[in-house]
């Protein structure tokens, strides 16, 4: 069995590269309200 901080550790990791990813550059590219000004 792994080491808890390990199994943590690849769980954040998980995450992260998740966010940075597909999550922001999603948001980044369609949560801006180009004509009304804002965000979603």
């Amino acid at each position: 069995m792994k080491n808890i901080t390990d199994y943590i550790q690849q769980w954040a990791n998980t995450y992260k590269d998740d966010m940075l990813n597909n999550i922001m550059p999603f948001w980044i590219k369609y949560g801006l309200d180009r004509v009304n000004g804002g965000i979603y």
